[in-house]
Formats: C-alpha cells, sequence, structure tokens
C-alpha cells in the first residue's frame, strides 16, 4: 500500500510538467500565429489581392450624378431668375490598348508573387522554429551531461580527500582532481549560458517569450525513406516558393510592359447621359418651360505626344 501511495504521488507530481511541455508541433504552431515576420507578409499579401480586385474596376461602368443651381438678380425691380440642372452619366470604356486587362494580369501576378513569398516565409519561420527547438534540447543534454560530470568529480575529489587524510595519495593527486573539478565547473557555466541563448533564440523565434518554468518535450524520430537526389533537386525546383514567387514577378512585369503599351493605342468610351433642366431649386418633370435632355456619346481620343513619357516608361 505504502508502495502504491509512492508511486501515486510521484506520478501527480510530474504530470504538471507533462502537461505544459512545448512539443515542437506546439511550437511550429505558436511562431505561426505570434511571429511578426510571418504576421507582416500575410499583410503584404492581402493587400496585394486588394490591389488585385481594384484592378477589375475599369472593366465596370462609371456612374456619376453632377446637380448645378444658379440665382441671378438682372432688375431690383424684376424677380430673381434661377436655374437648376440635375445630370446623371454613365461612361463605359469600349477600348484602351487593352491596358486595363494586362494591368489586372499584373495585379493578379503580383498578387500569386505575395502569397508564394509569405509561403516561402511561412517555410523559414518553421525550418528556423525546429532548428532552435532542436538546438535548445542539445544545449539542454549538455548541461545535463556537464552537471553529471561535475558531480562524479565531486565524488571522485571527497574520496581522494579521504584517501589523502589516510596517507594514501599525495596531495598533487588531490590537487589534479580540484583543477579538473574546476575545469569542469567552467564548461557546466558556459554550457548554461549557451542553454539560455538557445532558449531565447527560441523565444524571438516563436515571437512570444518562454515561461521559466516552460519544458520542451523530447523528439520521436521516425524512420524515413531515402530519396535519390535526383528526385529531391526535383521535387525542390517544382515545389520551392522562392522559384514561383520570381516567375510570377517575371509575369508581372511582362504584363505590365504590355499595359503600357496600351497607352500608345486610342481609347474609346461609350456616354450615356440624362439631363433635367428647371426654374426652381430643383428641377420639376411639370417645368413647361424647361425639358429634359437624353444623350449618347461616342468619344474617342488618342494621346499624340505626351512628353515620352511612354517611351521611359517602357
Amino acid at each position: 500500500m505504502r508502495i502504491l501511495l509512492i508511486i501515486g504521488l510521484a506520478l501527480l507530481s510530474l504530470s504538471p510538467n507533462s502537461a505544459n511541455a512545448l512539443t515542437i508541433d506546439q511550437a511550429v504552431n505558436d511562431a505561426l500565429k505570434f511571429n511578426p515576420q510571418i504576421q507582416q507578409f500575410f499583410e503584404l499579401e492581402i493587400a496585394a489581392v486588394s490591389r488585385s480586385n481594384q484592378a477589375e474596376a475599369p472593366f465596370w461602368p462609371r456612374i456619376d450624378a453632377n446637380y448645378s443651381y444658379w440665382r441671378g438678380d438682372r432688375d431690383p425691380s424684376l424677380d430673381s431668375q434661377e436655374l437648376s440642372l440635375a445630370e446623371t452619366s454613365a461612361t463605359y470604356n469600349l477600348f484602351n490598348g487593352g491596358s486595363d486587362w494586362f494591368s489586372l494580369q499584373e495585379a493578379k501576378h503580383l498578387a500569386s508573387a505575395a502569397n508564394y513569398k509569405y509561403q516561402s516565409i511561412v517555410a523559414d519561420v518553421i525550418l528556423e522554429v525546429k532548428d532552435a527547438y532542436i538546438r535548445v534540447l542539445r544545449a539542454e543534454r549538455t548541461v545535463e551531461t556537464e552537471a553529471k560530470g561535475v558531480e562524479l568529480l565531486e565524488k571522485q575529489r571527497h574520496e581522494t580527500q579521504l584517501r589523502l587524510d589516510q596517507g594514501l595519495l599525495a596531495r598533487n593527486d588531490l590537487l589534479r582532481v580540484d583543477v579538473e573539478m574546476a575545469t569542469a565547473q567552467q564548461i557546466l557555466e558556459t554550457a548554461k549560458g549557451r542553454f539560455e541563448i538557445a532558449r531565447n533564440t527560441l523565444a524571438r523565434t516563436l515571437g512570444r517569450p518562454l515561461e521559466g518554468n516552460e519544458v520542451l518535450s523530447d523528439l520521436t524520430l521516425e524512420p524515413v525513406a531515402p530519396e535519390t537526389e535526383e528526385e529531391l533537386s526535383r521535387e525542390m525546383l517544382a515545389r520551392r516558393s522562392e522559384l514561383k514567387f520570381l516567375y510570377s514577378l517575371l509575369d508581372a512585369q511582362k504584363a505590365g510592359k504590355k499595359a503600357v503599351r496600351g497607352d500608345l493605342l486610342p481609347e474609346v468610351d461609350l456616354v450615356l447621359s440624362y439631363d433635367r433642366f428647371g426654374d426652381h431649386g430643383l428641377p420639376q418633370p411639370s417645368d413647361p418651360d424647361y425639358d429634359s435632355e437624353s444623350r449618347a456619346i461616342l468619344q474617342a481620343s488618342w494621346t499624340l505626344f505626351s512628353g515620352f513619357d511612354t517611351r521611359y516608361e517602357l
């Protein structure tokens, strides 16, 4: 019964540490949540997607509404004159050299590039977290090993002191053990310092502080089937986000160049407008002296010279 009680107390004393132990998967999840670099490039990706959506605006008509009011006193003996105009118009671009289309493609490629850049940052941070996690475990093992070495040297010194007191050893043997123990203690302090540095590096990569009592769980390695160098190289070229990021930037630059060339071509717009005139503050359909006007305009414009700005932009 006493043995079962001791085992139960031991399990209770160990369970909090086991429950609070940080696993490598939890460390990766924390980094994805708190790392400032990931948050920065996530916001940049959202901004690029918003600019891509904004580039779709030229494919929609533009609707405007205008109101004008005029009041004049030509003669004090006469009534004042009032005129008002309410106008609504819708403008739709029929052709602008393909600038809107290629600008949209450029924005989409830039949005894809931002997404690939974000994925590459995520992959880099995950790798940094795992590397920092392993370094902490390695530094912790080094501290434990050096601490055991100091403990063994302390026992050895105690035994050497007893033998020296009994006259079985010379004092030089005790001095030798003291030197070895001092060296081991110095190595232990260095290992403890490296352990703290490794923990601080992990905390910086996670984007959050590590608690003093927060321990790390040991790694469980599973066997992995080896792959040939050719297979790894082919997989790397197909999946590396950095390469996809560069390809997207190149496609965006090509589309942007075509969009600039569209400025060299004429622009054709269709304008539909409706005007209502009146002699009051607001035009009224019942005004007998004024009428409404509806217009449909096909408007074409061509920039013949603009100071070589298009040329230099190309």
